[in-house]
């Protein structure tokens, strides 16, 4: 019989329990940041590169004037998709390029650009990028408390949340 006792971070349990109470913690504090958060152009470009999700998984059109144009070669063609998807399943399909040709027309007017798309297609675009901001700080906080410890694993999360020039 092993008379160790096991540490608090030792516990699977209490890691479990751990593990849940930071990803609620990281959710709640991005979420409460969503609204508060400057508008930016590019969040207007990138729920207009939506249409790339829609033009491939839903029409499977691949021989489309519109893969033959810089912008569809330009940024992450991953991150189209994932926009498209998630604006997709909060019921706002992209199903063409007006959205983006406004951003080229008007992305040196911000406010301009700004109302050129609806409140909730933003709130849409936001908790895109939301989900896979928890996502990321999730993975970060698994891969360190891995390599170093939970106390490592929170401190590497909290840091990314207070830096300001992080992007999260």
């Amino acid at each position: 019989m092993n008379d160790e006792k096991e540490t608090l971070f030792q516990s699977k349990r209490a890691r479990y329990v751990i593990d849940i109470i930071v990803i609620l913690a990281i959710a709640a504090t991005l979420w409460v940041r969503i609204d508060k958060t400057p508008f930016n152009i590019d969040e207007v470009a990138w729920i207009g590169f939506g249409y790339y999700y829609h033009l491939l998984f839903e029409k499977g059109d691949t021989e489309s004037k519109a893969w033959r144009t810089e912008r569809a070669r330009r940024d992450f063609p991953v991150g189209k998709y994932i926009y498209g998807l998630g604006l997709t399943l909060q019921g706002h399909p992209i199903r063409n390029l007006n959205i983006y040709n406004n951003f080229g027309l008007l992305w040196y007017k911000p406010y301009e650009l700004l109302e050129s798309i609806t409140p909730d297609l933003l709130f849409a675009g936001r908790r895109v990028s939301w989900f896979f901001s928890v996502m990321a700080l999730w993975f970060i906080y698994l891969l360190t408390r891995r390599v170093a410890g939970v106390p490592a694993g929170i401190f590497a999360i909290l840091f990314l949340l207070i830096n300001p020039i992080s992007s999260v």
